[in-house]
């Protein structure tokens, strides 16, 4: 095996058993999209009934068009731009020009699917495998030759021919899927459809998935979903999530992973009989598909209120939404499967609205702080209440886990914050105090110290693993609206409303370097993942970053049309959302104003794409590592591509 590259079947040379049923909307085939430097192209074709009437017996195909539907959908949410030649739309010519236009498309960090459903063929004694496009024609045998396969082969597609196409392609990443033997009861069209398919025929960064191996047939049934062949079925639920990888991308090796596991159960669960079909899969090089199982979650999320703020799990694929029914006075947090959209948990009550969900940082709990002055605990799994006892005499507005998972700290306008013990909810500390509302804490990286920030002008850092907490105080000559540590818990960043940010050393309460350019209030600061930025948002309506050693703007302040309200790091490091900001290690800059984000070139203070105009806007929440974002608004859920600023999905949420 060469190296770089990926086999994921037995054995090495297979016959290979075309499979790739997939993709289909209406044929939007005309004109291909323009070409560019990372651009998302798939062919899609799927044809159930054939002009030939032998193709079409005993009967014709019944699912191979259903799954290039929905695979279409999914791909289009994806951010792919999608060719659909379906039925009597997929002739030899169509399917032949739509590979030769769409190549040329993706550009080097873009991607060239190709997804072919319906029958196929490889005549005896050949390497060559061909898939059945709608118009393929017999020959006219002579007598010798009636024995032999009748059908005319310059009328099929060649899998050469695609892989060629492929080969040819612009893209950085090229992908083949293929599902041309279902059902089939006929020897000699449908087994053994494919080649002796080995790495060196493949282009660099590429991969092959056909649906079944030799001398096997692939199957289709009413059972999966109301009608999809096994293959495509299980690539699309590959798609929602079964085949990502923590952050929620899919991955060439996770999803190969899945369909070699899910296929043959599936198959030998609703055919029985002893039917076997075991997907084939080829992988060369580094190949990415570009799809996020978390920008398919909104497609089913239906909160039955009004969702108004949502946060990812540390996986990437749960997601948390606040929910409200104020006829009924329902007040609750609900978990979601970000690949489905399906709810995971009940309702997780309150008995007012709630604030700032948190999930611990080992994905097994959810903490929920409410109005109604308490901090609760939830087991993710089982929707069980471990812990109702976190309670103040006012409203809370946080309930934050440490980076252990073992503590939690709540702040409310009791002008108080406490340190809990996860497991049991008892307190580890008494209340810790301030003369104003307690705005937000956070945990050092070790989880011995927490800061609190508060509107009586100070921040204070405790010494929470003491039996009585010691407290350093940071002054601003302004409330104080958000504190944070950095990464390695040597530096602390406040924010506040002097028209400051303040960076402290966390050991000694000295204060280090002060950030102060901005012309209003500053609502919130953070510092980048590696310790050496820091992005402040402010009510001025600009956002900066900072030299966070030597306090230096590195960019002039990024404008924006309304006031800039918070800013944070994504938990890989990658990004920070800053409620309506965001930071990319990359050097981008999201800015998310009410109703309007912004990405931005940290070393230029350049735009990077137009703004993205959201509309009435709650909370934004950005997946780990993802280019994802799915913001949350009065009327609506939506899912936007961060890289194009593109809107690829919306849900208007139900209200009584």
């Amino acid at each position: 095996m060469k190296p770089g590259s990926l086999l994921c079947t037995t054995p090495l040379r297979l016959l290979l058993t075309l499979s790739l049923g997939l993709l289909a909307l209406p044929a939007l085939s005309a004109a291909p999209p323009a070409a560019g430097s990372g651009k998302k192209v798939a062919l899609v074709v799927g044809i159930n009934k054939y002009h030939h009437a032998d193709l079409n017996q005993p009967r014709p195909l019944e699912f191979a068009e259903a799954d290039a539907e929905d695979l279409a959908a999914l791909l289009q949410t994806a951010g792919y731009q999608v060719t659909v030649l379906q039925g009597d739309k997929a002739t030899r010519k169509a399917i032949s020009e739509a590979l030769e236009k769409l190549r040329a498309v993706p550009g080097s960090d873009g991607v060239f699917l190709v997804a072919l459903a319906g029958h196929g063929l490889r005549p005896e004694g050949s390497k060559e495998a061909y898939f059945f496009p709608h118009d393929a024609k017999q020959r006219l045998p002579r007598p010798a030759e009636k024995d032999k396969q009748p059908w005319d082969t310059d009328s099929l597609l060649p899998l050469s021919a695609v892989i060629g196409h492929l080969r040819a392609s612009s893209a950085g990443s090229r992908l083949l899927l293929v599902d041309a033997c279902r059902n089939d009861p006929a020897s000699g069209r449908g087994r053994g459809v494919g080649t002796d398919l080995k790495v060196g025929d493949l282009p660099k960064n590429t991969a092959v998935f056909l649906s079944c191996s030799e001398g096997q047939r692939s199957y289709e049934d009413k059972a999966w979903d109301g009608g999809h062949g096994a293959f495509f079925f299980q690539v699309m639920e590959g798609m929602k999530g079964k085949g990502a990888d923590r952050r929620g991308d899919v991955t060439v090796e996770r999803l190969s992973k899945h369909l070699r596991k899910a296929v043959p159960v599936e198959v030998a669960r609703v055919i029985k009989g002893g039917a076997e079909q075991k997907p084939f899969c080829l992988v060369v090089g580094d190949v990415s598909p570009g799809i996020s199982s978390s920008a398919l979650a909104a497609l089913n999320f239906d909160p039955s209120g009004g969702a108004r703020i949502a946060h990812f799990g540390p996986d990437g694929i749960k997601v948390v939404l606040l929910e409200e029914d104020e006829k009924n006075k329902l007040y609750y947090a609900r978990i979601y499967d970000a690949a489905t959209g399906k709810a995971l948990t009940q309702q997780l009550k309150h008995a007012d609205s709630l604030y700032r969900p948190s999930f611990s940082p080992d994905g097994r709990r959810l903490a929920t702080a409410g109005f109604d002055g308490k901090a609760r605990i939830w087991d993710v799994e089982t929707s069980k209440l471990i812990s109702d006892g976190l309670k103040h005499n006012e409203s809370v507005f946080q309930a934050l886990f440490s980076p252990d998972s073992r503590r939690v700290v709540t702040t409310s306008s009791d002008k108080t914050a406490r340190v809990w013990d996860a497991e049991t909810g008892k307190p580890l500390t008494p209340f810790l105090e301030h003369k104003g509302f307690v705005t937000s804490a956070a945990f050092s990286p070790d989880g011995d110290r927490v800061v609190t920030a508060s509107e009586d002008k100070t921040a204070c850092i405790w010494d929470v693993g003491r039996d009585k907490p010691l407290a350093l105080t940071l002054r601003h000559d302004g409330a104080v609206r958000h504190a944070a540590f950095s990464v390695d818990g040597r530096l602390v960043v406040t924010a506040g409303d002097d028209k400051t940010a303040r960076v402290w050393d966390a050991q000694t309460g000295k204060e280090l370097v002060r950030l102060d350019k901005h012309a209003g209030p500053v609502w919130h600061a953070a510092f980048s993942r590696d310790g050496r930025r820091i992005v402040t948002a402010s009510q001025d309506k600009t956002a900066i970053v900072w030299d966070a050693r030597t306090g230096e703007a590195l960019t002039r302040p990024l404008p924006c049309d309304d006031q800039v309200s918070r800013a944070w790091f994504s938990p890989d490091g990658r990004r920070v959302v800053v409620g309506w900001v965001q930071v990319d290690q990359g050097d981008r800059c999201l800015i998310a104003p009410r109703g309007a984000m912004g990405v931005w070139d940290v070393e230029t203070g350049k735009p990077l794409i137009q703004p993205i105009k959201t509309g009435s806007l709650y909370d934004a929440s950005v997946n780990a590592g993802r280019r994802w974002l799915v913001t949350f608004g009065h009327n609506s859920t939506q899912v936007w591509d961060l890289q194009t600023g593109t809107k690829v999905h919306e849900v208007t949420l139900k209200r009584d």
